[in-house]
């Protein structure tokens, strides 16, 4: 028998959407950023690396 672990960073699997989006925003939030991002803006940012999202 093996172990594994199957990471889904990408929402293949499980659709992680909402939770980047809300994890972003708690994000920003922490350092009084003054915008938040959308769904859709998290979604065109998903799979460019965090300085792109941040």
């Amino acid at each position: 028998m093996k172990d594994f672990v199957v990471l889904d960073l990408d929402g293949t699997l499980i659709n992680t959407l909402i939770g980047i989006t809300k994890a972003s925003n708690l994000f920003l939030k922490a350092f009084n950023y003054p915008y938040f991002y959308s769904e859709e803006q998290v979604k065109s940012f998903i799979g460019r690396g965090a300085r792109r999202l941040f």
